[in-house]
């Protein structure tokens, strides 16, 4: 597993992911307009991105799709 954070650019985080250099991403403390245009740039390569807080039983939660404004961010390709 490639796992990589803290590079100063989300947008750029997510792009890596989205291009499979990074199989995971994870942030906490992102605003909208730090991330939005990498989130664009992972949904269309087929990626996830998701809130990193986890669900009260994550046995059987269903993975949420993404809220900008979240403030933690999970990402996966």
């Amino acid at each position: 597993m490639r796992l990589l954070t803290l590079r100063k650019s989300a947008t750029l985080d997510l792009a890596y992911t989205a291009m499979g250099a990074f199989d995971i991403w994870w942030e906490g403390g992102c605003w909208e307009w730090d991330v939005a245009a990498g989130i664009a740039i992972l949904q269309e390569a087929g990626g996830l991105v998701t809130t990193a807080n986890p669900p009260e039983n994550p046995e059987t939660a269903e993975i949420q799709e993404v809220k900008l404004g979240s403030r933690l961010y999970l990402a996966i390709r």
